[in-house]
C-alpha cells in the first residue's frame, strides 16, 4: 500500500509510504507518529533515535523498515515489512498459572495476539493459525528460529492442513496435521527438527501418490522412520 502524504509546513515535504504486510491501522499511526518527529527538525537522525528509544519496532510489529529522504525534491520515504504470522502460542507455565498467549511470526519473534485480530480485521489473513503448545521455559530464541522455520519450509500447501504443534518439557515435538479429514500424528524426538521436516514432506508426497494416508509417522529415528496406517486408509 502507498500513501502520498503532504506536510503543512512551509518546507512542504511529502511522504511516501509502503506498509508491505503490516496492519493499515499500526503501520499508518505509526507513520503519523514518525512525520511529527521529522517535522520538528527534518532529521532522520532524530527519527531513527526516536524508533530505538521507545522499541516502535517491536510495538507496530516490525520486522524490518527503512527510511531515507530526497532533499532536493523534499520527499521523505517510509517502507515498513511485517513478519508472517504462523503459529498461534500457548505457553504453558507452572501450575495453576494460567498459559500465556503469543503469535509466533516468520521470524521467529514472540508477537501480541492483537497483531493477529489487526490482520484479520483487514482480511489479511482468513485462514485458523495451528497451534503451538510448549512449556514456557522452551521459548528459547533458538526453539523459536527452529519452529518458524520449520513451519516455513512445510510450504503454503502443507501449512494449511498443519492444526498442531506440542513441545514437552524434555523437548520432544509432536506436530499434528489433517489430510483428506484423517488425522496425522508425527513425532519428531527432541533433535534435528528441521532436518526431518525435509524427510517428512518427501514421506507425505510418496503417499499422496499412492492414495494413502497414514495415521502415524515416527522420525524420532529418522535413520529408521517408522509409518503406521488405521484401517480407513
Amino acid at each position: 500500500m502507498t500513501l502520498l502524504l503532504s506536510s503543512g509546513e512551509a518546507r512542504e515535504y511529502k511522504y511516501k509510504t509502503y506498509f508491505g504486510a503490516c496492519p493499515t491501522r499500526s503501520a499508518g499511526a505509526l507513520t503519523l507518529k514518525l512525520i511529527k518527529e521529522y517535522e520538528t527538525d527534518y532529521s532522520l537522525r532524530d527519527v531513527k533515535e526516536l524508533i530505538s528509544r521507545e522499541k516502535l519496532e517491536e510495538k507496530y510489529f516490525l520486522e524490518s523498515y527503512k527510511i531515507s529522504k530526497n532533499p532536493i525534491e523534499k520527499k521523505l520515504f517510509l517502507s515498513f515489512e511485517c513478519p508472517k504470522p504462523l503459529l498461534k502460542v500457548s505457553a504453558i507455565e507452572e501450575a495453576k498459572i494460567p498459559a500465556r498467549d503469543f503469535i509466533l511470526g516468520s521470524n521467529g519473534n514472540l508477537i501480541d495476539p492483537i497483531y493477529e485480530t489487526l490482520l484479520r480485521n483487514e482480511k489479511k489473513i482468513e485462514s485458523v493459525l495451528p497451534n503451538l503448545s510448549i512449556p514456557f521455559h522452551q521459548l528459547t530464541e533458538q526453539n523459536r528460529k527452529v519452529l518458524s522455520q520449520m513451519v516455513l519450509q512445510l510450504g503454503d500447501m502443507y501449512q494449511s492442513v498443519l492444526s498442531e504443534l506440542i513441545v514437552d518439557s524434555e523437548s520432544e515435538l509432536t506436530m499434528i496435521m489433517s489430510l483428506q479429514g484423517r488425522p496425522i500424528s508425527i513425532f519428531f524426538g527432541s533433535t534435528e527438527w528441521e532436518f526431518k521436516v525435509k524427510k517428512l514432506k518427501q514421506i507425505i508426497e510418496f503417499f499422496n501418490k499412492k492414495n494413502r494416508y497414514p495415521s502415524i509417522i515416527n522420525l524420532t529415528n529418522h535413520k529408521k522412520v517408522v509409518v503406521k496406517f488405521s484401517d480407513k486408509s
